[in-house]
């Protein structure tokens, strides 16, 4: 059985785990985001078009508009999802320590 992923580092994952800490705007997501890599800048309309994505998935839903910004929450799927995404990039980091011990 095929799992869909967000792929790790993904700009979906990254979504998800800068509303980890509540709702948020989209503006709000993107600097948590350059907070939580230390610099990665998600474009705007990456940005957009990764959350009418993770809506219409199912993974985070808006909660309330306020004109011009609509402020976005986490569902309990795209909970689901990022506690799995998480727990396949702690896999992956100890898989790349491994490979990367024995270069």
């Amino acid at each position: 059985m095929r799992v869909h992923t967000t792929l790790p580092g993904s700009t979906s994952f990254l979504i998800l785990l800068a509303l980890a800490d509540g709702p948020a705007s989209g503006s709000d997501i993107q600097k948590q985001i350059i907070a939580d890599t230390v610099g990665v800048y998600i474009g705007t309309s990456s940005l957009y078009r990764a959350l009418r994505r993770l809506i219409a998935l199912g993974h985070i839903e808006p909660i309330t508009d306020h004109g011009r910004e609509t402020i976005l929450d986490l569902t309990s799927k795209g909970r689901k999802c990022l506690a799995r995404e998480t727990k396949l990039l702690q896999i992956m980091a100890v898989t790349a320590r491994e490979r990367v011990a024995q270069l």
